[in-house]
């Protein structure tokens, strides 16, 4: 945002703010991002007076593919594009064009950022991952650092997790300056008891090593083992609850009988959470974990098809594209239809030429066959559908 723009939204916060509203501004943060402007002005430079996004996008690609294989292997300037290359060439086309080619592009630090908030009556109450604010969600000597560094000062903790971290981007939450006084920052394991969990979709049971041990996974690895049964119940039904959230309460009632039991659940979803393995929300996320013959979607999704948008939201707020499959389900995905209706609509596409079905030996025309493929079609679709929290609870 232009500067203009910027106090704009300050002042606009300060002035709009109800007396106990949350304003949310997400914006890239110095020292980290400075980083990545090696990469912006480069790729600037590449594109050259191309204005067609699309067109500067393929050429961004085309720099990260080519830097990938050709940047030094010594020093920072090759690591950065390495990295950078692995990070964002995956990208969809409208992040690349406003990450890289936006004409006003000016990262400041947490500080400047905190101070400027504070000259408009606000003040800075956390981060939307309560992992980010939290020096142990990082290595030992890490967090010793910073609690040594900053002292009881929460501003410089923050820009002291910036500095060591390497934080290229935050968002932040601002509330009125007088309820300031308010903000408890203490780790309170009691009130997990009103919250939501949610877990990522790759969290998963893993094959345990031991017997009677229960171990947690995501793509990225080792989350969690524990041979606890109260522990372990809880976390398979965590899993098993996914898309859908898990309340604290739901999780204890289920598994923790006694007092003791229910103090280890505290621990163990508060080291989670800290950890950033988990989200949490204060509402439920309610979507099918098992869609059923009938599946309905949100409507939010289907109305987004319907217009014609490329991606829509998930009911766990994560974004997901529109394909021309899952527009074509979603007039479908009203409740009312069943899913034998919506691959006899696939096949009579399919027949009416407007789809093409093939398979190594060509287009399908069979009509048993088409219908066979069709069908495995639409149950593979609602399947993801559901994984990802789109379809509605019955």
């Amino acid at each position: 945002m232009p500067d203009a723009i910027r106090e704009a939204i300050m002042r606009t916060c300060s002035e709009r703010l109800s007396p106990d509203g949350v304003a949310v501004i997400s914006f890239n943060v110095l020292p980290g991002w400075r980083m990545f402007q090696i990469v912006r002005d480069s790729l600037i430079l590449h594109a050259g007076d191309e204005k067609d996004y699309k067109t500067r996008s393929a050429r961004t690609r085309q720099m990260f593919e080519l830097m990938a294989k050709i940047a030094p292997e010594k020093g920072s300037y090759g690591a950065i594009w390495r990295y950078e290359a692995r990070a964002m060439a995956d990208r969809p086309d409208f992040y690349l064009a406003h990450e890289i080619f936006e004409e006003d592009n000016a990262p400041c630090t947490f500080r400047s950022f905190a101070e400027t908030a504070a000259l408009h009556g606000l003040a800075y109450l956390a981060e939307t991952r309560l992992n980010a604010n939290i020096p142990e969600s990082g290595p030992p000597e890490t967090a010793k650092a910073i609690r040594e560094l900053a002292g009881d000062d929460q501003i410089a903790a923050e820009q002291y997790i910036d500095v060591i971290r390497g934080t290229t981007f935050r968002e932040s939450l601002l509330i009125p300056a007088a309820r300031a006084p308010q903000i408890h920052r203490a780790l309170d394991g009691e009130r997990l008891a009103t919250l939501h969990f949610i877990a990522p979709l790759d969290l998963r049971v893993a094959a345990p090593a031991d017997a009677g041990e229960l171990v947690l996974e995501n793509d990225d690895g080792h989350v969690i083992a524990t041979k606890d049964p109260c522990l372990s119940a809880a976390l398979r039904m965590l899993v098993d609850n996914t898309p859908r959230s898990s309340s604290f309460s739901e999780l204890a009632a289920a598994n923790a009988a006694t007092p003791e039991q229910r103090s280890k659940l505290t621990a163990l979803f508060m080291h989670l959470l800290v950890q950033g393995a988990l989200e949490s929300s204060c509402e439920p996320v309610l979507c099918a974990v098992r869609p059923g013959d009938i599946p309905a979607a949100w409507p939010l999704v289907i109305s987004d098809a319907a217009a014609g948008a490329e991606h829509s939201a998930t009911l766990r707020h994560a974004p997901f594209p529109v394909t021309p499959i899952v527009r074509f389900l979603m007039p479908m995905l009203d409740g009312r239809h069943s899913r034998a209706e919506m691959t006899q609509a696939l096949v009579r596409l399919a027949q009416s030429g407007e789809l093409t079905i093939a398979n190594d030996k060509g287009p399908i025309t069979d009509v048993e066959q088409l219908r066979g493929v069709c069908a495995a079609k639409v149950d593979r679709e609602i399947a993801q559908l559901a994984r990802i929290g789109v379809l509605l609870d019955a």
